[in-house]
């Protein structure tokens, strides 16, 4: 994604040193496609800056990953799309929240996600933050 987006943006990931990345585990095609909206819409619409994207995981009574980046946020974003006239339909969430569906339904897990407008959060940053919370699942 740094090639084809010609370096216009910087990536850090944070795992926590409590997390064993050998023992521990998460279903795969959960996270990707959270990572890859930060990177197509998140910062493709604001030319202007250079765009930065973290990653972190971190564990308590569950493994939480957490994907923000610095782009305009939900809300400036849609308002930009209304005013341009453009209209998109992304299936990326509505595929994604059914994969997390049928993964709690068929393991009893209880993923969570949620998305902030972190320009509505009081932050003073804009940008948006997916917060993806998983049971602790030992490989």
């Amino acid at each position: 994604e740094q090639m084809r987006n010609n370096n216009r943006f910087e990536f850090e990931i944070l795992v926590s040193p409590l997390i064993e990345t050998e023992e521990y585990s998460v279903p795969g095609m959960i996270l990707q496609p959270y990572l890859e909206n930060a990177i197509s819409h998140g910062l493709s619409e604001d030319k202007g800056t250079h765009g930065f994207i973290r990653l972190s995981v971190h564990i308590n009574n569950r493994i939480i990953c957490e994907i923000e980046d610095n782009g305009p946020g939900i809300k400036n974003s849609l308002l930009k799309k209304e005013y341009s006239g453009t209209v998109h339909h992304s299936l990326g969430n509505e595929i994604t929240m059914k994969r997390i569906d049928a993964y709690n339904q068929m393991n009893n897990w209880g993923i969570e996600v949620s998305v902030q407008d972190k320009s509505e959060t009081g932050a003073g940053s804009p940008g948006t933050k997916v917060t993806i919370s998983f049971p602790v699942n030992k490989c």
